[in-house]
């Protein structure tokens, strides 16, 4: 149905994950669950969009590290290009080496910043969410999807390795995807010539929905062709390993949001030349594996040993 060359040809040289699950069937707590490896509902932030507002927040156990903090610990740069979207108290400077943010955290106010100063260092409440009433009007004129940033490995050092996070469009924005397609030489999916599943009424509504979904799926093969041909071009390639993965399934109905196949169920592609050293291209697994364990595959390929306590996940 959908030509997706630069995918495939990553999928070809690297390995291609027919089995791979998201933790949660929605964004922040898949999030939060890829950048500390625990499963959400173990260190609280299972709740989607939770931990924004000053009366509800939710701190991470001081023994749980992130993962860009554990790469910038061994000496990495770091950033994230795009939301962050996380469900816990956090100082974005300590994940984050590189790139601009907003200059609040949403959901920390100045009290808890305050708050947080004056507690002695070797002490921390047993309670990991506050037990304060929630401020409805503190979601009033503020963005409870958190902090965004910027950065680039063209912002980092020659001489310095980096941890790098960016997103592409994926299923988000598809109002104009086919004025895009066409701008990019590339023929949109007709709602006509659709499959609708079995699951779906035939109708037009779910057709059009369908055709914008693979339209999404041109537009994302695209972009990433983009990203890989610029790595190449900057001379990263070679020793760069990318990880190719949605956060969980589309906005179908019993995708996005519900405990269903349809959105867990997510694509995973891990690929580079340095990749190709220890593992045979074009491998494909078919054994179930969970979006958390892409830290723990990061640090043990850039020769970083995770601390014993360090969440759920496992290398792949």
């Amino acid at each position: 149905m959908v030509n997706t060359p630069n995918i495939d040809a990553l999928a070809k040289d690297g390995i291609l994950f027919e089995k791979a699950f998201a933790p949660t069937p929605v964004c922040s707590p898949t999030r939060s669950a890829l950048i500390t490896g625990y499963y959400p509902i173990r260190i609280g932030v299972q709740d989607h969009r939770s931990s924004r507002v000053p009366g509800y927040q939710i701190h991470l156990p001081s023994d749980v590290k992130t993962v860009p903090e554990l790469f910038r610990l061994a000496g990495y740069e770091t950033y994230n290009a795009d939301k962050d979207d996380y469900n816990f108290v956090y100082q974005r400077c300590d994940l984050y080496s590189v790139g601009q943010s907003q200059p609040v955290i949403k959901g920390k106010t100045e009290a808890a910043k305050s708050e947080k100063l004056q507690k002695p260092a070797n002490t921390r409440s047993e309670k990991t969410v506050t037990d304060r009433p929630i401020d409805d009007s503190a979601f009033q004129n503020k963005n409870c999807k958190g902090p965004s940033g910027s950065g680039d490995w063209r912002d980092v050092p020659d001489i310095k390795p980096f941890f790098g996070q960016m997103s592409v469009a994926g299923g988000k924005g598809v109002a104009m995807i086919n004025t895009q397609l066409q701008q990019l030489g590339l023929e949109p999916i007709k709602p006509d010539a659709v499959r609708v599943p079995v699951q779906y009424p035939d109708i037009p509504q779910v057709r059009q929905h369908l055709a914008a979904h693979y339209n999404s799926i041109l537009r994302t093969d695209h972009q990433i062709g983009e990203a890989i041909a610029r790595l190449k071009r900057d001379g990263w390639w070679e020793n760069t390993i990318v990880f190719i993965f949605s956060g969980h399934g589309s906005d179908l109905p019993r995708s996005k949001e519900f405990v269903y196949e349809e959105a867990l169920r997510v694509p995973l592609i891990i690929a580079g030349p340095a990749l190709n050293r220890i593992v045979k291209p074009g491998t494909r697994r078919s054994d179930i594996v969970n979006l958390m364990d892409v830290g723990a595959t990061s640090l043990q390929l850039a020769g970083i040993a995770p601390p014993l306590v360090h969440g759920c996940q496992r290398s792949l």
